[in-house]
């Protein structure tokens, strides 16, 4: 069996370095081509994927395929894009040549800098399916390369075959540097910023939902809420303070409490809710994920209502599926006594298992039979 590798990477030795991540990249990939047989396996020679910026030396024997056009991850026209093949010691590197993106002075620290590398990720990936052999694991180094991840979730998404069984490794050499990108920036990327953790309360609204929000944020979160709560005062509440005492009652009072999260570690709203008997509307995510049981996809095993999307439509639909349960009274009392039955009690339920893995850890450090 041949295992076929690809490398993507801002930098390689000799032809673009500014430091430790272009000795990696080309020490790596020499290692893998002098790697021997093992068993019924065989490295193939891997394929280094590197911008072609202005400094970097193109040999005369050089062999430049056929262009490739790709969609502009901005949304513009299509890009033509030229793809270098130069022999290297052990491996391929193929240089990805798009003037308008690398065609400069510096290889970094430019505005455009994450439609830079969104470019760069979308050819490599384009070529390589171009090529009509599976790629068995594409290997992603540094923030350069996150688009790529990017692509591969969507041509998943997408049913697309080349990334069925594509393995997915990621390298980060230096953590100082995280390539932060800006909402507004997003659409470098091909992404646009998300839609307000508030963009369904309108809907919720017009529906005939009564909204309480407790809680203070950014005012990014803050003002459509409030704006809200101005024209609509008997239909919305915005409470923008921390009261224990209001956040019990609220719970204790809903109907259906909504923990949208984007992201959540954990959360104990969810458990606080059901405790109250007040089924949860989560997205799936994290903790949330660990902690809700969707009703719809387990009847009469459930103890909330559980959406994937982190958009408004979805959690719009989700309340609609809580709010057609809440008018059958026989399956909403039992969905309240499955979320009361629930055991988030420390004492038998976290703190046992933190106590096993005590013992796991001090069994590992010592030797069998010291737990």
């Amino acid at each position: 069996m041949t295992i076929r590798v690809a490398l993507l990477a801002a930098e390689c030795e000799p032809w673009a370095k500014t430091g430790g991540l272009a000795d990696v990249v080309d020490a790596l990939a020499r290692a893998l081509g002098r790697l021997p047989e093992a068993g019924s396996e065989l490295l193939a020679p891997v394929d280094v994927f590197l911008p072609r910026y202005r400094s970097v030396a193109v040999p005369p024997d050089a062999r430049r395929e056929p262009a490739i056009t790709v969609a502009d991850p901005r949304g513009g026209a299509p890009l033509e894009a030229g793809i270098v093949d130069v022999a290297a010691d052990g491996y391929r590197l193929r240089l990805v040549d798009v003037p308008a993106a690398f065609d400069r002075d510096a290889y970094y620290d430019f505005p455009d800098d994450p439609w830079r590398f969104a470019v760069f990720c979308r050819v490599a990936l384009a070529a390589l399916e171009r090529d009509g052999t599976p790629l068995d694991v594409l290997h992603v180094h540094d923030w350069h390369t996150g688009p790529a991840l990017i692509e591969r979730a969507r041509g998943e998404a997408a049913g697309n075959p080349f990334f069925a069984n594509m393995a997915v490794q990621v390298t980060l050499h230096n953590l100082a540097y995280h390539g932060w990108t800006g909402n507004d920036r997003l659409d470098q990327l091909g992404l646009r910023p998300g839609d307000p953790f508030a963009g369904g309360a309108e809907d919720l609204r017009a529906d005939g939902a009564r909204i309480i929000v407790q809680g203070s944020g950014h005012a990014s979160l803050a003002d459509p809420f409030r704006a809200l709560a101005v024209a609509n005062p008997g239909r919305v509440a915005l409470i923008e303070r921390f009261d224990r005492e209001m956040a019990r009652r609220i719970y204790a009072g809903a109907d259906v409490f909504l923990m949208p999260s984007r992201f959540e570690p954990c959360g104990q709203g969810q458990m606080i809710s059901l405790r109250y008997g007040t089924p949860p509307v989560v997205r799936r995510t994290g903790g949330l994920a660990d902690s809700v049981i969707d009703e719809d996809a387990n009847p009469g095993e459930g103890t909330g209502f559980v959406f994937e999307d982190a958009t408004p439509a979805a959690l719009v639909d989700a309340v609609a599926r809580a709010a057609a349960r809440r008018r059958r009274a026989t399956d909403w009392a039992a969905l309240q006594r499955r979320g009361m039955a629930v055991d988030f009690n420390w004492d038998t339920g976290s703190a046992p298992r933190y106590l096993d893995t005590y013992r796991r850890a001090i069994a590992l450090r010592r030797g069998p039979g010291t737990a």
